[in-house]
């Protein structure tokens, strides 16, 4: 990343990678990965300044089942930020339809963009628990590491969410706060899984953040705290 570039710059190519070019390619995942079923589509409801007046919307990302025992899960904080009436939780749907979850943790801006959520209820954590998840785990192999890119994106044309992953594509860089990459993300995907293949094993070692100016796409490393939960 250019040195040179500021939070509010970062923020407006943040915007960008939510209205991504239509022309670049991102494929429908195999079936039999076993990560699959462990990204869910995020909704969070947020209050937004727009022309010097307060607006409610919510905000569409993705979060990864990172355990199960309890439930958590993982996604990013600038999907929260503006998030402030807790009487309205964020949702993820499933097969079994949307469940609240709770924010129990967040990196707190840009420069450590991740954020902790674990279900609402008991009910909820039981319900999440039958679902697989993908432990995290530091990013190996750099530079030019291969890693999978995923979560849930709008499709051109359409309002429903699809799973979509950019599944060849490299961390090219890392410095203090992200790593760069040559992935490609589509709206709704910020917040979702960087997935990289250990052995026989997948562990997500990042979570979708930001875009720069260039295009480069953006992704936090998984902070220490959670690497030792």
């Amino acid at each position: 990343m250019t040195k040179d570039l500021s939070l509010k710059a970062l923020l407006g190519a943040l915007l960008a990678t939510h209205i991504a070019a239509a022309g670049a390619e991102l494929e429908e995942p195999d079936s039999g990965l076993p990560w699959l079923t462990a990204i869910l589509p995020l909704t969070v409801p947020v209050e937004r300044l727009e022309q010097q007046h307060r607006r409610a919307m919510t905000d569409d990302c993705s979060a990864t089942v990172i355990a199960t025992q309890p439930v958590r899960l993982l996604s990013a904080w600038h999907c929260f930020d503006g998030y402030n009436d807790l009487t309205k939780p964020p949702l993820v749907t499933t097969s079994e339809g949307p469940m609240a979850l709770r924010l129990l943790a967040t990196g707190g801006s840009m420069l450590a963009d991740w954020a902790l959520l674990a279900p609402a209820d008991s009910r909820i954590d039981a319900m999440l628990s039958t679902l697989p998840s993908v432990a995290a785990a530091p990013l190996r192999s750099m530079p030019h590491a291969a890693v999978v890119m995923a979560g849930f994106s709008h499709v051109t044309g359409d309002q429903q969410r699809l799973l979509r992953a950019d599944m060849h594509c490299q961390a090219i860089a890392a410095d203090r706060h992200w790593v760069r990459s040559d992935c490609i993300a589509f709206k709704g995907a910020s917040g979702g899984p960087v997935l990289q293949q250990v052995g026989d094993d997948w562990r997500i070692v990042g979570v979708i953040s930001a875009k720069e100016s260039s295009g480069t796409r953006l992704f936090t490393p998984i902070p220490q705290g959670l690497l030792n939960r």
